[in-house]
């Protein structure tokens, strides 16, 4: 059944001020900080980068480190860098120097994980993105152990283990859903396919403030929509959703299953209140959600059958949306944000996975195969600007830009490269 939690009177108030407290912190992170899944507002955008006019023939790398495998990305707040990785079969938690790559501190954690037959391609590494704030950094690992450390020294808080509280404690695949910050709560959707919860935990203290149980988790991650207030949006195994970011409650669910379960796209912003949704084989879709005195309304703005995404989750430039699908092997294509007509395609062979960063005026395709693309996002057809080879193993993690540094994690080490100043087109010094 649904969990439909009910306020009234004082606690009404209650969820009003959280509500408050949550979308002030939806607001961009500070200039240079990359501090979670998809960067500050989670959508994949650098907004403090400028792109240059003309972009080298290569890129610098300034160093490179030994972390460990998984496919987390990187994080970065202020001189510090975060990643979570599994290294000498402990998953590890390493605090590096953004300017030199040297490792500050290592906190770590045994969390055994015998993989699934089907999974043993990808490793034993975690695959869900930190998430730095208020002077905490919060891991989820492979096996569902939310944890809570100091950003500073790296001592442990506290931590919530799925082990034994659901009928699997990760999906098949390992846990991969990235927790999300809103406010004074962590967000995590946990447990297995057989079941799980979506939570909400005091960021402090680990203290569960609401669940939402319908639902295992999916490998999307949960993003935050300005409705008339915070709203929850994300894809369970099962269905896309839409929950009261301060209490819980469920207000919206479509039914969205992919073949072998495999719900793994970020909900992007097309727009105030509109979000883009997608999955293997389902199309892309377009919705507005409206909220007013009686609840949240959704609208289907469009529905675009034939580009649809696998793993990359999309992103938004200019009024274009664009985004990978496994179709071709791997072809980039780009709609109209408006009408979800297809603008152009690329050519295929980019493989299963890549991540997609917007600049601005350009767009970075980092390939599984470790070749990062520079695509324009104003031309009316795909062009390329430049291409470089960033790894010689592969990058299945989000990479992180900051400033001028763009953080590559490939199967064991992360390295720092120097992408191009905007005012003279050549490698920053």
């Amino acid at each position: 059944m649904t969990r439909r939690p009910t306020l009234s009177g004082s606690l009404a108030l209650v969820a009003c001020l959280i509500a408050a407290c949550l979308l002030a912190a939806a607001s961009p992170a500070p200039g240079g900080d990359w501090p979670q899944w998809r960067g500050p507002d989670r959508d994949g955008r650098a907004p403090g980068f400028q792109a240059p006019a003309a972009w080298p023939d290569s890129l610098r790398r300034e160093w490179r480190t030994e972390v460990g495998e998984g496919h987390a990305g990187p994080v970065v707040v202020g001189d510090r860098v975060y990643v979570h990785a599994r290294l000498h079969d402990l998953e590890t938690l390493s605090c590096l120097s953004l300017a030199s790559g040297e490792v500050l501190w290592r906190q770590t954690n045994p969390a055994p994980y015998e993989m699934h037959p089907a999974a043993r391609g990808h490793g034993k590494g975690p695959k869900s993105t930190p998430a730095v704030a208020g002077g905490r950094v919060f891991t989820l690992g492979i096996t569902g152990i939310l944890s809570s450390r100091d950003a500073a020294s790296g001592e442990l808080l506290w931590r919530w283990d799925s082990e034994g509280r659901f009928p699997a404690s990760a999906p098949v695949f390992g846990t991969a859903t990235s927790p999300l910050v809103v406010g004074d709560l962590v967000i995590a959707h946990l447990g297995g396919a057989e079941g799980g919860a979506l939570l909400a935990l005091a960021a402090d203290s680990g203290v569960e403030r609401w669940r939402w149980e319908d639902d295992g988790p999916g490998y999307a991650s949960p993003v935050v929509v300005d409705a008339g207030g915070p709203v929850l949006v994300t894809q369970s195994e099962r269905f896309c959703l839409a929950l009261d970011a301060a209490t819980g409650q469920e207000l919206w669910r479509l039914p969205f299953t992919t073949p072998y379960d495999q719900n793994i796209v970020t909900p992007v912003l097309l727009g105030p209140g509109t979000v883009a949704l997608s999955g293997l084989e389902q199309g892309t879709l377009a919705v507005r959600l409206e909220r007013g005195e009686a609840g949240l309304q959704v609208r289907e703005l469009w529905n675009n059958p034939q580009d649809w995404l696998y793993m990359a989750s999309p992103v938004v430039a200019g009024g274009r949306l664009f985004g990978l699908t496994r179709k071709y092997r791997g072809r980039l294509f780009c709609l109209e944000a408006e009408t979800g007509r297809r603008l152009w395609e690329g050519p295929g062979e980019r493989g299963d996975n890549a991540v997609l960063v917007d600049l601005g005026s350009a767009l970075l395709v980092l390939s599984t195969e470790a070749h990062l693309a520079v695509v324009s996002t104003s031309a009316p057809d795909y062009s390329l600007l430049a291409e470089y080879r960033v790894a010689e193993s592969p990058t299945w993690a989000h990479p992180a830009l900051a400033g001028d540094r763009l953080l590559v994690k490939d199967k064991t080490h992360l390295a720092s490269w120097r992408l191009p100043a905007a005012e003279s087109g050549k490698t920053a010094p």
